[in-house]
């Protein structure tokens, strides 16, 4: 039987825990989530990503893709035990556009970035150190995993083999679609080497870098006339991006899921941090009251 990590969700103080102390601590029990295969798979927020993984992720961004689903903390000596799988594994599928794999973790960036960073680890990271993931998936012990298929539904609990990787991949059809991070660097148009490091900010969709580089090329005492123009317009299609994602943030509100649009709101805050949006967005933010966390019974 594999040792497990068991993690009492309430009230943990991951960093603490990490370390040593907290509640987080070594059990033999098995995995211990809810077994979601044939059912759709509960949403999942990455409030923090790593590895290329943008902030604000949700399943929907990996609609299409087969998704290889790892929850781990640094402080569960099983879990590092079972990254260096999760590695090869990842390794074997890089290049695929069908597979993708996260490893999330119910912890903070100060403990998880030294970990990846000391293992040469290569796959996605995104930071849950809230829990709310955890909780949406009921993970009790670590490190528990899940395929997701293209489709959304739960294609396998605890069993992330190639076979099953492989049979799930067959099974999604093959549409020869343009990237995301295509799209996004395509749609900047001609950039001049002045602004170049916007089509990876862009790729990665991170919006408020494009902002931050091309703000910096308005000026034209100090740029040539070409790099302050796609300056401008590229600002131009960081101002659209803007309004779409309030509106979305709008919708999501709507629908009555204040504790979800207020996670997205700070998401959304964080990104833009230091640019000239800033000021509109803490205005816009300032209409939201924040939801008030539900007394225990």
């Amino acid at each position: 039987m594999r040792q497990r990590c068991l993690a009492a969700l309430a009230g943990v103080v991951v960093g603490a825990a990490a370390l040593g102390g907290g509640t987080l601590s070594s059990s033999n029990a098995e995995a211990s989530g809810i077994d979601f295969t044939g059912r759709r798979a509960p949403e999942l927020y990455v409030a923090r990503g790593l590895q290329g993984v943008s902030s604000g992720t949700t399943l929907a961004s990996y609609a299409g893709k087969v998704l290889v689903l790892k929850f781990f903390f640094a402080g569960c000596p099983t879990c590092r035990a079972s990254l260096p799988e999760f590695e090869a594994l990842s390794r074997r599928y890089a290049g695929r556009s069908d597979v993708r794999f996260l490893a999330l973790a119910y912890d903070t960036a100060d403990n998880i970035a030294p970990l990846v960073r000391a293992n040469g680890y290569t796959f996605a990271v995104g930071l849950d150190p809230s829990g709310v993931t955890a909780r949406s998936y009921g993970i009790e012990t670590y490190p528990t995993n899940y395929v997701i298929g293209a489709d959304g539904y739960v294609k396998a609990y605890d069993n992330m083999s190639s076979w099953v990787i492989d049979r799930e991949a067959a099974a999604t059809p093959i549409v020869p679609v343009e990237s995301l991070r295509d799209r996004n660097i395509k749609e900047l148009g001609d950039v001049p080497a002045a602004l170049a490091a916007v089509k990876d900010a862009a790729g990665n969709n991170d919006y408020g870098q494009v902002l931050r580089v091309v703000e910096a090329h308005l000026d034209a005492t100090k740029d040539t006339a070409d790099v302050v123009a796609a300056a401008g317009r590229i600002r131009a299609i960081v101002s659209v991006r803007f309004l779409k994602r309030s509106e979305k943030i709008v919708a999501k509100w709507g629908t009555g899921d204040h504790a979800g649009a207020w996670r997205v709101i700070q998401s959304f805050e964080d990104d833009f941090k230091g640019t000239s949006f800033a000021p509109q967005l803490a205005a816009w933010i300032a209409k939201f009251p924040e939801p008030r966390p539900v007394a225990a019974r």
